[in-house]
């Protein structure tokens, strides 16, 4: 099965992207990045128009201290989303992120984001899966400087796509 996302930064945006039949919502601000997130209350806007309707996606701008990101996460949830993305960082630290996250898995689905360009740790997916992480995303951080399949053969690919 194959479903349409698409990405709105407005409510204006998501209520075309309900006409037009999007599958899932993505709230996210793409001046901000390749996972720039919406202020809180224009994800609360969009939630309450999907009127579950559709699912509601929304991103979550890891902050550099984990203490805080439970809490931004948290915050993201309470806004009535479906699930939330976020970009894992190639860090030392990032089995402590995954593990501090996975308590909200029961709550939300979450999305870990690796970008290709930025040298992705493949060995993280059989954690996130453990820790009850709904799915992960393979991505590009710097738009205009190539594509997936530049960064990654088929082969890679193939094997993130196995081991998902």
């Amino acid at each position: 099965m194959t479903l349409m996302l698409a990405s709105v930064v407005s409510r204006a945006e998501a209520e075309i992207a309900l006409a037009q039949g999007a599958d899932i919502i993505d709230c996210k601000e793409p001046a901000r990045g390749a996972l720039g997130a919406l202020p809180l209350a224009a994800v609360a806007d969009i939630v309450a128009l999907a009127q579950g309707r559709r699912p509601v996606s929304a991103v979550v701008e890891l902050p550099h201290d984990i203490s805080h990101a439970r809490r931004a996460f948290e915050d993201v949830i309470d806004t009535g989303v479906d699930y939330v993305k976020f970009a894992l960082p190639a860090t030392p630290d990032a089995a402590e992120i995954i593990a501090t996250l996975a308590p909200l898995a029961t709550r939300v689905r979450l999305v870990a984001v690796l970008f290709a360009d930025l040298g992705p740790d493949f060995d993280h997916l059989a954690t996130l899966a453990r820790a009850g992480f709904h799915g992960v995303m393979l991505d590009t951080a710097h738009k205009g400087k190539g594509r997936l399949i530049d960064y990654m053969n088929v082969a890679a690919l193939t094997d993130f796509v196995r081991q998902c």
